[in-house]
């Protein structure tokens, strides 16, 4: 799925800003449409995780850039749905939620889903952040300085004040929680795993 992207202009490859990966929703929705057709015709949204809670939450179909910026749908320099990019891959636009900033009132909990949870129906719901940036502002990473995050993975943040991409497509640009600020992201999956699967060996505790 990810040769439609390397078959791209490089002119819109820059607008993504990202490396190509196969996790990211753009190559999803490419291999849904190719090995389960009727599904990616019949989807009315394509949304990420936390949207798709919220959408049940308030039945708006919502996202916000830094969750945005993520999918290798968006153009992150200008900071909109990358239209262009979608008509080359020929996929859907129609099914993507409309963007909000992370922190406006997506929507408000509607009678049901305050039945289930408890809560008072009309109560305001967030749009929220994608998990790193909502970490990097609650780490109070809130100017250009470097925050190392080690979990099961690791992640290396440095925020950024303009969209400033990697020419080289090693490192990632996203959108953060803030207005006009973003982030850049490198990232490997098995820090915390690695240094749990050397104490097992090793029969150590971690002290």
């Amino acid at each position: 799925m990810l040769n439609a992207y390397w078959d791209l202009d490089s002119t819109l490859l820059d607008q993504l800003a990202n490396p190509v990966t196969a996790e990211m929703a753009g190559a999803s929705l490419l291999w849904l449409r190719q090995f389960e057709p009727e599904v990616y015709a019949a989807a009315r949204w394509m949304l990420q995780p936390k949207d798709w809670l919220r959408f049940r939450m308030t039945g708006e179909a919502v996202t916000d850039p830094s969750d945005a910026s993520g999918t290798l749908l968006y153009d992150v320099l200008t900071d909109d749905w990358a239209s262009n990019v979608l008509e080359a891959l020929e996929l859907r636009s129609n099914g993507l939620p409309r963007l909000v900033p992370s922190s406006s009132i997506a929507g408000y909990l509607t009678a049901d889903a305050a039945a289930c949870l408890g809560l008072s129906a009309g109560a305001p719901v967030v749009a929220g952040a994608g998990g790193t940036a909502a970490a990097a502002l609650g780490s109070g990473l809130l100017e250009p300085m470097v925050q190392l995050t080690v979990g099961s993975g690791a992640q290396i943040v440095t925020l950024r004040s303009h969209p400033t991409s990697d020419p080289h497509k090693q490192t990632h640009l996203y959108r953060s929680a803030l207005p006009q600020q973003w982030y850049t992201l490198a990232a490997m999956q098995n820090a915390g795993l690695a240094l749990e699967w050397v104490r097992g060996i090793l029969g150590s505790a971690y002290a």
